[in-house]
This record gives C-alpha cells, structure tokens and sequence, in this order.
C-alpha cells in the first residue's frame, strides 16, 4: 500500500474528521500532504510502522524483518602521545590530543613508557584544557616524560558526518538501529559472544591490549569485555529503522502482508484519540491477529522465505 491509499483508507476509518481532512478539494480527489490533517495521519502512520518493525507478541517474541538487515564496519581506536604533567590523579595529554571536553570520558589511558610506564586507569572526567582525571590516584605521578596509549571499549551508534564517526560506529543519518544482531571479528573471522545485561565485565585496568571475545547491547552502542587494540576491525549485523514514510508514493519497507498491520495500528491510535474505545478494542484485536497469523505462517517453515522474518526468543 503507498502512502495516499493508506491515509485514504485512515481517514474514512476514522470517521473524516475535519481536524483530519487530507485532501486539497471538496470533491476529495487529490491529498495534500502538507496539510494539517495529512500530516496527523502520516505522523499516526509512520508511528505504527515503527511499532511494527519492533512487534512484540504476548509471549515475549519479538519480530524483526530480514529487509531491515543491515551492516556496518568500524575498528579499534587509540589516543597516543606524551604527557606535559601529571598530579596524584590527573595527566595532561600533549598538546596535539583532542581539546573537547568530556571527548575521553570512559577510555582506558595506559602509561606505555618513561615515568609511571605499565600502569593503567580508566579516565572520568576530560577538560578542554585536556587534563584527563583519573577513576583512582597513581602509584608514580607521570610527568613530562611519560608515553600514553588511550583506548576504549564502548562504541556509539552516531551519524556518518558526526564529528565523533572516526571513535565511534558510524550508521547513515536516515538508519537508526533498533537491535544488534551480530558482531563478528574481521581478524579472525569469528563472532563475539553476546552477554547478557546483568553480565559484569573483568576491569578494564587488567585486559587492555586483548582483543575482546564479548559485547553487550547497550543504550545507543556497544560495550566489550576489553578495549579494542587500534586498527582492528569489526563487522556489525543490526536491523536498521527505514527512512520514514514522507511522499504520497512511499510504500512501507516490509512485505506487502503487514502494510495491512501499519494501517491497523493507525487506526486503533485515532480511535483512541476519539476515546472510541470499543472501536479501539476490536482494532486492536484485528492488529493482534494479523500479526499472530504472520507467525503462524512464519513458524509453517515453507513461507519463511516469502514472509523475510526473523524471530529472536529473548529481550534485546
């Protein structure tokens, strides 16, 4: 279904009312998309495409769309120089390092020669002055004399032209990813393990230098088991959120079966706006079992090819 048929059938489900109205003519011929009430029913539209990219049946499945498959590549990144100064918890960086505040909060900065060599902190607080503050006090204070490697081990989902691209991973401003389905090692071609949420990794002050063999999904990123060495690349499988729907020509990047579930989810937000909360009811119930008999097919075995779904058994 396109854009123009689904707030076509949206508005006649809903009742045509007025704060609603897509159309540019009396005679209802032609929808205006720029309008107010267009642009209500593609904000309710776009909204149930989402819901539907992330459904979640009663038994705690989730369904996610092999359309959706992404991937991405990003390596291991690393800070080097020579310090100016130090104090009992603090180091200067040299005057070449980045000179944004907070830009190292969270890496791990590792004395790697001259004074204080082979010891290992995680850095808490960065200044513009790029003064590094440290999570506990040195043994030797490092000095003008002392080399540094800073790595880290938490990665962020950010813009390709955000000005952090080059320490984080970088998706297309039109993606946005909704789960991690895989991270493999470019290195040696093998996946990393998936821990789960409550899973507490070794202190990073003990495993720098290791490539890490686990990650966790976290809010916006991916966090490892150890900082990752420069240079070493990994290869991302996610599922991506589509560019939303915005020209009456745009049709939902799903099989054509759940345009249908889009459509219904729509319709139940505006009968609830309404308060027509029976209507609402029933709609909902529609929405339920269109997507239960999805899975039913799904689960068939024949039709999961047709039907392009993937189905995960746990929390994401």
């Amino acid at each position: 279904m396109t854009v123009n048929e689904m707030i076509v059938e949206l508005y006649d489900q809903l009742g045509k009312q007025s704060d609603l109205d897509p159309y540019s003519d009396a005679e209802e011929t032609t929808i205006d998309i720029g309008s107010g009430g267009a642009v209500k029913l593609l904000g309710w539209l776009n909204r149930g495409y989402r819901r539907i990219l992330n459904w979640r049946f009663k038994n705690g499945r989730i369904v996610r769309f092999r359309c959706t498959e992404r991937e991405v590549f990003f390596s291991g990144v690393s800070e080097t120089g020579t310090a100016t100064a130090g104090t009992a918890t603090t180091v200067t960086l040299a005057a070449a390092a980045e000179a944004t505040a907070d830009w190292f909060n969270g890496w791990v900065i590792s004395i790697t020669d001259g004074t204080g060599e082979g010891q290992v902190r995680i850095i808490t607080d960065y200044s513009a002055a790029r003064v590094a503050t440290v999570a506990r006090e040195w043994d030797t204070t490092p000095d003008a004399t002392s080399v540094y490697e800073i790595t880290k081990n938490e990665y962020e989902f950010v813009a390709s032209d955000a000005v952090d691209a080059d320490v984080n991973i970088p998706l297309s401003p039109t993606e946005e990813a909704i789960a991690v389905l895989m991270v493999s090692d470019m290195q040696t071609d093998s996946p990393l393990v998936r821990a789960s949420r409550t899973t507490k990794f070794s202190s990073l002050e003990s495993t720098v230098g290791n490539a890490p063999s686990m990650f966790q999904d976290v809010m916006g990123g991916l966090l490892f088991d150890t900082t990752i060495p420069a240079g070493r690349y990994y290869k991302v499988r996610y599922f991506g959120m589509p560019p939303e729907l915005s020209a009456l020509t745009d049709e939902p990047a799903l099989p054509q079966q759940f345009h249908e579930a889009v459509l219904l989810w729509a319709v139940w937000w505006g009968l609830r706006r309404q308060q027509a909360f029976g209507d609402a009811y029933s709609t909902k119930k529609d929405l339920e079992d269109t997507m239960e008999t999805a899975l039913q097919q799904f689960d068939r075995g024949s039709e999961r090819d047709e039907l392009s779904l993937f189905l995960e058994d746990r929390y994401v």
